[in-house]
């Protein structure tokens, strides 16, 4: 069954995960600008134009954090909701050749739950991991380089402990 829902729908992951680790790429700027921000006012002369140009780059990152956060979600949550019909699609179809004697055995109520919360639960699942799990591993390597990259190591690695 999996294959088949992969076969249908599997082509909407791809650019979810694109935009997926651009969002976290886009987000792992932020501290950046805020930091030459902060640094800009407190040196002794205030270079305005430097702070603006790093406020800036800090709305513009939010910009596309947010926009590709719609993306990502759309496709990847998006193609839990295709699961959830997928499934119960295949379901109905299931039932309706089963004989009268399984519906005898099994109470109704029982074979609705199934249907529904069974289901619903699948798609929260299937759309919440893949996207917990991408998000996680994306935005653990790129703060790690942003880390070993832009801060000394004597202060990049004793946050690495925890």
């Amino acid at each position: 069954m999996i294959r088949d829902f992969l076969k249908k729908y599997g082509w909407r992951y791809a650019p979810g995960i694109l935009f997926l680790v651009v969002n976290a790429y886009a987000a792992s700027w932020t501290p950046s600008f805020l930091g030459r921000a902060i640094d800009g006012l407190s040196a002794e002369s205030i270079d305005r134009a430097y702070v603006m140009r790093q406020i800036v780059g800090l709305v513009g990152a939010a910009i596309l954090v947010f926009a590709a956060r719609y993306i990502w979600r759309y496709f990847i949550i998006g193609n839990a909701r295709y699961l959830e019909i997928f499934i119960r699609e295949r379901l109905f179809r299931k039932m309706q050749h089963m004989p009268a004697s399984f519906f005898d055995e099994n109470p109704t109520g029982d074979l609705m739950a199934m249907a529904i919360n069974d289901i619903g639960a699948v798609r929260m699942t299937a759309g919440m991991v893949v996207s917990q799990l991408l998000t996680g591993a994306s935005t653990a390597v790129f703060s790690l380089r942003k880390m070993l990259v832009e801060i000394p190591a004597s202060l990049a690695l004793p946050t690495l402990i925890p």
